[in-house]
Order: structure tokens, then sequence, then C-alpha cells
């Protein structure tokens, strides 16, 4: 049995393309609020300290036309961050993460959110 540990952030998913075409002051409060809402939710759920893992993203859009697998990274990183705010991980850098999979989005009846699975690795 492998041991994981999940989260479901909601929150209006921001595309790469939407990161792009916004503004800055824009982003980064979409960006500050998603980075919070996963440091408190971690440490909510109490996830021990874990010295590295993988990563998967699953996103749960609402809303538009589906997005591609890679087009939620700014809201995954943000989530991530988040989680190394909470002291779970050191750091988001290869020492730390090895891997990240960002999966394609699924339809939400009623808001975005994007799920968070944490997977330790034997360093």
């Amino acid at each position: 049995m492998t041991l994981n540990y999940t989260l479901t952030v909601p929150g209006p998913l921001l595309t790469t393309n939407r990161e792009r075409a916004g503004s800055r002051y824009v982003r980064a409060a979409v960006v500050a609020e998603w980075r919070r809402t996963a440091k408190i939710m971690t440490l909510v759920a109490h996830i021990p300290r874990l010295e590295v893992v993988r990563v998967e993203f699953w996103p749960v859009q609402a809303k538009g036309r589906l997005a591609d697998a890679g087009a939620h990274l700014p809201s995954a990183k943000a989530v991530l961050d988040g989680v190394v705010d909470a002291g779970v991980l050191e750091d988001d850098d290869p020492r730390y993460v090895n891997s990240i999979t960002m999966h394609s989005p699924t339809r939400a009846k009623k808001h975005d959110e994007l799920t968070i699975v944490l997977y330790p690795v034997t360093p």
C-alpha cells in the first residue's frame, strides 16, 4: 500500500493563457489566494513533513471549454507553494519534488477546484 496525501483546493483556475493576457496585479492576487488557501488547508489536514515527493494535479473546471492538461500550471504552482509555506516540504526544487504530473481537467458541476496528491518517495 502506497501512502499518499490528497488536498482538494477550491478556487478560480488560472490558465497560462489568462495569466499571460492579464494584468500582473490581477495575476498576483489570484496566485496569492491559491497559495494562502492551500497553506491553510494543508495545515488543517495535518500532513506531516515529507522529505521527497512526486506530485500529481487533477484540475476540475466548472465553465468553458475544457483546457489542455498543462493549462492550469499557474494554479498548480501556487498550490504547491502553499504546501511548502505550510512546512510540509523544505522547498519545491528538484531535491524535494522529483516529478510533477498535470492531468487533463474534468468537468465540475458547481465550481473550479484543483486536487493535489503528494506521494512520498524514498530518497
